[in-house]
């Protein structure tokens, strides 16, 4: 039997449309696509997973949940947005309702949001218990629970009716901290002695190329601030910060924090220690000094967004295959492997039947790195 649609849910579902089409303007998407593509939602774009949401079947990525249950689910992540990476994870907790809900009607047509009922909130949480840990569990049921009471409370009226369900999976307790044997297992989780000094033996020793030295410098940075890899590679230029002066100065070093409340990108200031204040500086430094002349390209290619302006290079310069590897950054046999339909060469010199020689126009190789060329 189907229910009519509620005129709250209607209005909650046209909500979620309206802002659907603000955020996903030019992206190729429908609001009624089983699937999104959010990584332009992402405030931190280094990372790649959680690149799409599927509003599927739990364990499939093809079947299409119904759309009287997608529509509002989609509404719901849409208009009580939290961290892009997040999504992800509220739609997973949705779709492990779904699969609750059906196992109590067994029929999708019998589904209505006003009948909802709390033992579907129950039996989510076993099916989640039957999938995930019990402490991914625990924060997926409160999640459920902070769902409920949105919907519940909707602007327009009421979508599900209230409910308050104490869910059986308890918290996790992080009590091993504090026993001796919780603590030598965190230390596992540490580098080895052997391994930090392996690190520093190659900051101090061994990298000498520029782009080896490059590394090194991100190893020791990575070392003397425990920073995530991510907020290392985009600290600001000018990072290094301090308070107060002679024997009291401290040092910090500011940073784009990549975990913050709502998924905002905040900058944020990490305190060191002398000694790691030393190593930051020396590192930060050399970084700066390596990337002198990529920073100047990039401004260029900030300032020529719909071109790729080759460095010390006449757009009209032909170029070797030794040329074109310097400009790309490759060796010369990968040049060559590069198709002529993206890359077209002209014949510069043949040995009887064969090619010995390519050359390329620099405005070729310009349009390949353009095509090459991700969201700036």
């Amino acid at each position: 039997m189907r229910h009519p649609v509620s005129p709250a849910e209607a209005a909650y579902v046209r909500q979620g449309r309206a802002l659907f089409t603000t955020l996903f303007r030019g992206c190729g998407y429908d609001f009624e696509a089983p699937r999104w593509d959010i990584r332009h939602l992402r405030t931190s774009h280094h990372k790649k997973a959680n690149a799409q949401v599927h509003f599927t079947i739990y364990g499939s990525q093809v079947d299409p949940l119904p759309p009287r249950f997608a529509n509002v689910v989609k509404a719901y992540v849409l208009l009580n947005k939290g961290a892009a990476a997040t999504m992800v994870l509220r739609v997973d907790t949705a779709r492990l309702l779904w699969v609750a809900v059906l196992q109590r009607l067994g029929d999708a047509e019998a589904f209505d949001w006003s009948l909802l009922i709390e033992d579907d909130l129950l039996r989510t949480e076993q099916v989640m218990l039957a999938h995930w840990s019990p402490s991914t569990t625990y924060k997926r049921c409160t999640q459920l629970q902070l769902m409920m009471r949105v919907l519940a409370a909707a602007p327009c009226g009421g979508i599900v009716r209230p409910m308050e369900v104490a869910f059986v999976t308890p918290r996790p307790e992080d009590s091993e901290r504090y026993t001796l044997d919780g603590q030598q297992e965190r230390m596992k989780r540490l580098p080895s002695d052997e391994a930090i000094c392996a690190v520093g033996d190659i900051y101090a020793k061994y990298a000498k190329e520029p782009e080896d030295r490059l590394i090194a410098c991100v190893l020791a940075l990575l070392l003397a601030t425990a920073l995530r890899i991510g907020e290392v590679l985009t600290l600001p230029l000018d990072g290094l910060t301090s308070e107060g002066s002679g024997p009291s100065r401290r040092w910090g070093i500011r940073y784009h924090k990549e975990k913050s409340r709502g998924g905002k990108k905040q900058l944020a200031v990490r305190w060191m220690t002398p000694k790691q204040a030393e190593l930051a500086k020396h590192a930060i430094h050399q970084v700066r000094k390596l990337t002198v002349d990529a920073r100047k390209q990039a401004r260029v290619l900030e300032a020529h967004p719909d071109r790729v302006v080759l460095p010390r290079t006449a757009a009209n310069s032909i170029l070797g295959r030794k040329e074109v590897a310097r400009l790309l950054g490759i060796d010369k046999v990968s040049v060559g492997t590069i198709p002529s339909s993206k890359l077209p060469r002209q014949v510069a010199q043949r040995r009887g039947d064969h090619v010995i020689r390519y050359q390329y126009r620099a405005a070729d190789v310009s349009r390949y790195l353009l095509s090459r060329r991700s969201r700036l």
